[in-house]
Formats: structure tokens, sequence, C-alpha cells
């Protein structure tokens, strides 16, 4: 693996260049640091299994991501279709003793040295299809997720404030609608980085539905991801800041998470929103 030293860019601070492909990449989804943190024991439709909470941070956020061992076989099997990677970069299966605690601890360590290794690899890499997806960082992108959102209310804006019923948002995409509004309006999604067919993300000229939709909602529910199966509660993400003011007719409003931070209203229907957090 090479050093990122000779891929930063040097004509601007906001795009990374691939030396081979001339492609440029947004530094806002350039995966700075990953470490996994616990091993979760989970039980669902696919049995009694392991999965790794690993932290996921760019430049500006963090949040977390599980998967299991086979997820990391799925990902290395896709890089070395793209790459001249190892077989053996990754830790062995084994047969048995799968849910011994020394097992675990010992592939713990040895798959976060393997993700680190990754995001301290060459741009091809670390701006890769699989590893993007494995690290759901365009789940996390600004621009990715007010795309989606913003088709959604293009479509069904006058259905969702008609039926005054609460909607549902979670954290990650109320950060994203606060910080798509600092962005320029033609900003777009990072083509070369799509797992999903283009047309699930909105053109731009939709965003007006999404901020209209914010401003005239009167009932939200903030509910963060959970992982499905865990025996203890896993959210994706637990250290989400909301800004209320982006709206500005709330009159109910319910925060299913613990760890979430919210802004004050500026405007006298505080106290009675704040009784439902």
């Amino acid at each position: 693996m090479t050093s990122l030293n000779s891929a930063f860019s040097q004509q601007s601070s906001t795009i990374w260049c691939s030396p081979s492909s001339g492609e440029e990449f947004p530094s806002s989804m350039r995966v700075w640091h990953v470490a996994i943190r616990a091993p979760v024991h989970v039980e669902d439709k696919h049995g009694r299994h392991v999965k790794y909470k690993i932290e996921v941070m760019t430049k500006t956020f963090r949040w977390l991501v599980f998967h299991r061992y086979s997820d990391f076989v799925h990902l290395h099997k896709q890089l070395m279709k793209l790459f001249n990677f190892k077989h053996d970069m990754l830790p062995s299966k084994r047969i048995s003793g799968n849910f011994s605690s020394s097992l675990i601890k010992e592939r713990q360590y040895c798959l976060q040295r393997y993700l680190q290794r990754l995001i301290n690899s060459q741009p091809d890499v670390i701006f890769s299809k699989p590893l993007l997806h494995f690290l759901e960082v365009l789940k996390h992108d600004v621009v990715a997720v007010t795309g989606k959102l913003s088709k959604y209310f293009h479509l069904h804006s006058q259905k969702v404030i008609s039926r005054h019923k609460p909607i549902k948002l979670t954290p990650n995409q109320c950060r994203c609608i606060a910080k798509r509004r600092h962005l320029p309006m033609d900003a777009q999604v990072f083509l070369p980085a799509i797992t999903e067919p283009l047309d699930v993300y909105g053109h731009p000229s939709y965003l007006p539905d999404l901020f209209e939709t914010c401003h005239r909602l009167t009932q939200l529910v903030i509910t963060p991801r959970q992982l499905k199966g865990a025996r203890e509660p896993e959210m994706y993400t637990d250290d989400s800041f909301v800004d209320l003011n982006l709206f500005p007719s709330l009159t109910e409003l319910e925060s299913r998470s613990p760890h979430l931070k919210v802004s004050t209203l500026t405007k006298p229907l505080i106290s009675q929103i704040a009784a439902h957090i």
C-alpha cells in the first residue's frame, strides 16, 4: 500500500484527485479514521452471530456501522477483483470457536488493522465503491442524503403536510438538511461512488421542496437507526445535534434518542415541545 502524501491535490482543498484516473473526489467523503469499538452479539433471521461496532470518521462527522466477519470477507473479495490485494490480508475463518472471547478479540484487532490499511492507501482504494458502501459513506454524505429526501418531498410534500401526522426523520437526516443550506445549490452526488440507480437522488432543483416541507412541518418524530437483533440498543449515530430552527412551524416533537442534542427554538412553543424530549 502506498502513502497518502502523494495523493493530495495541489489545486484545491475541496477535492482529491486520483493520479491514475483523473477523477475528482469530494473531500467531505474522505474517511480519516476507523476503529472497531466492540463486538455486538446479535440474533436475527440469520441466527446468532457477532457484529463488530465500527466507528467511522470524516473531517466533519462520525458514525457507527455494524458488520460481521462474513461482510469483511465479501468486501475483500470485491477489492481483490479491483486491486492487487492478497487473499491472506484478512484473518482466516475458523470452523469452530467463533463465539470465544479470545477469538473475537483477536479478530477485532486484525480487522481494525485491515480497515486502517485500506483508508491509508491510495485514493483509488479509499474512494472505491466497495469500501464506500461498506463504511456507509453515502448514507452520511450531506448531498446524497438530502438528494433522496428532496426527491421524496418533491413527489409527496402535499400529502405529507395535509395528512396532519408526524413525519419521522433520523438525527443524521436532520443534520444533513441543516448543512445542505450552506452548500452550492448545484452540488450533486459524486457519481463514481453511487451503488444505487441515479434516479433515487433528486435533482438539485428539488431542494426547495425539501426546505419548504421542513418549514411547514408541524409534527416531527426524531428516531435514530438501530441495529436489529442486538441484545442491547445500538444506535448508528449517537452524537447528533439537531437544529430545530429548521422546523419553525413545529407544534409537536418527539425524540426517541437518549443521546440527541437539540437547539432551542426562538419561539414561545419551545416549552410545549421540550416536554416531549
